[in-house]
């Protein structure tokens, strides 16, 4: 996220710039709603190259979906299909150029590094996925 910062953005639009490049956000299958019977109850699960980075359980979320679907939609329109994303312990907040409140296990990837995330439900998985990193490039050559 180091691409974005010193940027003078304001809070929400710096950050959707952020996390809004091409390539940033790796997605399973969409889970839908009747899968799961309380959505604030699972366990997500991060491995980069085998490691654990992250292991946490949406019960710890500071605001639960419908309070963050209702502070979204006071500031911007969501349609049928838009992605919500949170942290879970901590808030992210945009301060001037630094980001604050960087969840837990997030660090630097490499180009060949694995990740593998697993979504569980009850102990049991719900969904999973993995993907290999690796160096795009824009039009002109130069990497991203």
């Amino acid at each position: 996220m180091d691409c974005g910062k010193g940027y003078d953005f304001p809070f929400l639009h710096g950050f959707v710039f952020i996390v809004g490049f091409d390539y940033f956000l790796p997605l399973s299958k969409l889970i839908r709603r009747e899968e799961v019977a309380n959505p604030h109850d699972l366990q997500l699960q991060l491995e980069v190259n085998g490691e654990v980075v992250q292991d946490d359980s949406t019960s710890k979320m500071l605001f639960k979906i419908p309070e963050l679907i209702s502070s979204i939609a006071k500031v911007m329109t969501l349609q049928r299909g838009d992605i919500v994303l949170s942290t879970l312990h901590r808030i992210e907040i945009w301060l001037t150029d630094s980001l604050a409140g960087t969840p837990k296990g997030v660090g630097e990837l490499h180009p060949g590094d694995t990740v593998q995330a697993r979504c569980l439900n009850a102990g049991q998985l719900l969904e999973s996925f993995e993907f290999t990193t690796k160096v795009r490039e824009y039009p002109d050559g130069t990497p991203y």
